[in-house]
């Protein structure tokens, strides 16, 4: 799907800094997630089964966050770490090509590399060492909004969004510079094609 952006206008600094609480909140959550399965531990995990184990354990409980705000940050995590790992496998399938002409050989190491079957192959280990560094954190000014969690209306001509706050009941509206509504999914109808929204805040603009 092409990605559409927006912008905030004329945002006032309370919504701002309300929108920067949860991004921190949130942030300390990516970093966590990074710090656990930002390198060998993420190979074959399910997000859902992290997902049901967190909420078994009433994970971020005393956080003032809801559980499908963490559950986005976690999904949008684990799929920058598994990018980070795709990239690394591609830098290695190109060594592999260079190190042997064996085409047996090759595919016998793409598909350790593809399967995850690598760790008995000291090659394919000094590999992953070289170009698998362990990532860290460095987001803390983004939020995830399920596409059915969030309105908008259109008001004297200006296009508003509602996103949810950290106070229940309490949207925060955002103005936009634009007037064209996003696309969004309407709850229980499957007919209309919509998106997530990630907000990125930086110098008092969301984006």
């Amino acid at each position: 799907n092409k990605t559409k952006i927006a912008y905030s206008k004329t945002l006032n600094k309370g919504k701002y800094d309300a929108l920067m609480q949860q991004c921190e909140i949130l942030g300390t959550i990516r970093s966590e997630i990074w710090n656990k399965f930002g390198s060998i531990n993420a190979i074959g995990i399910n997000p859902y089964d992290i997902q049901k184990q967190w909420v078994s354990e009433k994970k971020f409980e005393d956080l003032p966050i809801t559980a499908t705000a963490w559950k986005k940050v976690l999904s949008d995590t684990l799929a920058n770490i598994k990018a980070n790992y795709e990239s690394a496998k591609e830098k290695i399938r190109k060594d592999i090509y260079q190190r042997t002409k064996d085409k047996e050989e090759q595919k016998q190491l793409y598909k350790l590399l593809r399967y995850n079957k690598w760790q008995d192959n000291p090659y394919l280990r000094r590999k992953i060492r070289q170009y698998w560094k362990r990532g860290h954190n460095h987001t803390y000014n983004q939020l995830i909004i399920r596409s059915d969690l969030f309105r908008q209306e259109e008001k004297n001509g200006t296009l508003w969004i509602s996103i949810p706050s950290l106070v229940k009941g309490k949207p925060i509206w955002i103005p936009l510079t634009q007037s064209n509504p996003l696309p969004v999914k309407i709850k229980g109808d499957d007919t209309t094609k919509g998106s997530n929204l990630r907000l990125i805040l930086k110098d008092g603009i969301v984006e």
